[in-house]
């Protein structure tokens, strides 16, 4: 995003992350996700009742269906996560995929870091 904004202006940033976030918002069985921007061009994706694959599946997916490339880092929260041990898995599968996306080509990112299957 950085380079749109730096090539063709704010507007058009904005605009791609407009298209970008109502991908990510379309219709999905079961509760919709929950999406925060952190900064820049890092948002939080939250998919209430996903495990691991069911996520990476909602990453392949949305994906496909974007106009822009974008990387997504996955971590399925357990009982006894905290806010910041969830985030900090999401962040370090995020450099992962970014990382894979650089080595491979536009590829979607699929890999998740020490996967977590929800508690029951």
């Amino acid at each position: 995003f950085k380079l749109i904004n730096d090539t063709r202006g704010h507007l058009a940033g904005d605009e791609v992350l407009e298209s970008l976030v109502a991908t990510w918002r379309s219709p999905e069985h079961g509760a919709p996700p929950v999406i925060g921007r952190i900064g820049g061009d890092e948002f939080v994706v939250v998919l209430p009742g996903y495990d691991d694959a069911r996520a990476a599946d909602w990453v392949a997916r949305t994906q496909a269906a974007s106009t822009a490339p974008w990387s997504g880092g996955i971590a399925v929260a357990d009982r006894s996560d905290t806010v910041h041990d969830l985030l900090h898995r999401a962040d370090v599968s995020l450099y992962e995929a970014k990382r894979a996306r650089r080595r491979d080509g536009a590829a979607p990112d699929r890999r998740l870091s020490e996967p977590h299957s929800p508690s029951a």
